[in-house]
């Protein structure tokens, strides 16, 4: 009988065994590899090998030794801001790429609280040196604007939208506003600077070089309206603010700067007019790459005509290099001034100067185009004193001390040139 309950008790522990190893076996033959994560790998030392399914010492075998911890709550990842095509943004993803874009650009071009002026600039500057000339796709303007950041491409509707979610960013005040004839189309930004408004825009009608920033409304409407006469860009509705008329910058974007502007006594002024005269004689003739008793011809060609670059030449509504009287004009302006100094475009006679640029557009009394320059040597309330060439259109011949009466010049639709200096008492 003993001998049979030792056999049989033999059996048991051999099949016991057996189950072992076929466990260990399945896992690999590693039991660290078979450890669930997050529990410990290691098996108390006393736990009997043998020990029968569902009995106290086999529980605590199963239960793991490490320390319970606690899962962190994890914080869900925000959406990464993806910037696709317009069309394909919802309202709110427009909002989000254009906060996110100017906020980088302003990042990297302005100094904030430091001087506004400055900032404004160097914004303005920034969309025009980036977005590149093209299509404007959308009539919404945020639509616009955020096409305009985010291609870098577009036209002058697309930089105004730009340049005003810059502005907006920045903090400035500002509006959008239209010309009142709506056959126009055209829409610029008013901004608010020390408590005054100012002109921003980035079309200027007839293409040319002068550029609107910070401008008052008689400095837009000498650029338009009154000098060509077909256009009214800024004839504006009523119920706006009353903008600016204290000038900031003239208009040149070479020249704008907060240095102290050059002064000139006008006694200066007049010798320095009395040396151009001796230089450029009357009777002879501004032509053949300086001054010449040969006449030109202009209804067989315009080969000899002289031409003179000058800073002048991007108030006129193409920019180009003057020739002929333009050219002589600001040839004679750039010799008593200097190359370096800028100048503005107005309309009121009263404001003339000695030294001052006037420019014919019409035929009196008419709007048949014929145009003339010449530089203003001499001026009364009745009249002004000129020197010009090429006064009958046809040989580039000088002239001095011509008279042009105020009632004649305003029967042309003419307006003025000066330079951007003070004037010494």
């Amino acid at each position: 009988m003993k001998k049979r309950l030792l056999i049989t008790l033999l059996i048991i522990l051999s099949l016991a065994g057996c189950a072992k190893a076929g466990t260990t076996a399945a896992s690999g033959g590693n039991a660290a590899e078979a450890t669930p994560a997050g529990t410990s790998a290691s098996v108390p030392t006393d736990t009997p090998e043998a020990t029968p399914t569902g009995s106290p010492a086999n529980t605590a075998a199963s239960t793991p030794t490490s320390a319970p911890t606690s899962t962190p709550t994890s914080t869900p990842s925000p959406t990464p801001l993806v910037l696709k095509n317009a069309e394909e943004m919802t309202d709110d993803g427009i909002d989000a790429g254009i906060s996110f874009m100017v906020k980088e650009i302003l990042g990297e071009i302005c100094c904030r609280g430091e001087d506004t002026k400055k900032d404004l600039l160097s914004i303005h500057n920034w969309v025009s040196e980036n977005i590149e000339s093209g299509m404007n796709l959308y009539e919404d303007e945020k639509k616009s604007a955020y096409t305009g950041l985010l291609k870098r491409c577009g036209d002058e509707v697309t930089k105004n939208a730009v340049f005003a979610v810059l502005a907006e960013e920045y903090g400035i005040e500002h509006m959008r506003v239209s010309a009142a004839d709506p056959s126009y189309n055209h829409s610029w930004n008013l901004c608010r600077i020390d408590g005054e408004w100012y002109h921003f825009d980035f079309f200027v009608p007839g293409g040319g070089h002068y550029v609107c920033f910070m401008q008052t409304e008689d400095q837009v409407k000498a650029m338009t309206s009154d000098l060509y006469p077909i256009y009214h860009y800024y004839d504006l509705p009523e119920g706006l603010p009353e903008r600016s008329e204290n000038r900031v910058y003239n208009g040149y974007f070479e020249y704008w700067t907060d240095e102290p502007k050059p002064a000139f006594t006008e006694e200066y002024i007049l010798s320095k007019i009395s040396e151009l005269k001796e230089k450029y004689p009357s009777g002879k003739y501004w032509n053949h790459g300086g001054v010449s008793d040969e006449p030109c011809n202009h209804k067989e060609g315009i080969y000899h005509c002289n031409r003179h670059d000058s800073v002048i030449d991007a108030l006129y509504v193409h920019g180009s290099i003057g020739d002929q009287c333009r050219g002589f004009a600001s040839l004679l302006s750039d010799e008593v001034f200097g190359k370096e100094i800028g100048a503005y475009a107005f309309t009121n006679y009263d404001e003339l100067r000695v030294g001052d640029l006037f420019r014919i557009m019409f035929r009196p009394g008419t709007e048949k185009r014929r145009y003339h320059a010449a530089m203003i040597i001499e001026k009364t309330d009745e009249y002004v004193v000129v020197a010009e060439a090429n006064y009958d259109f046809v040989t580039c011949k000088i002239r001095w001390g011509a008279k042009y009466t105020k009632e004649y010049l305003e029967s042309c639709g003419t307006w003025y040139i000066t330079r951007d200096y003070g004037l010494e008492k």
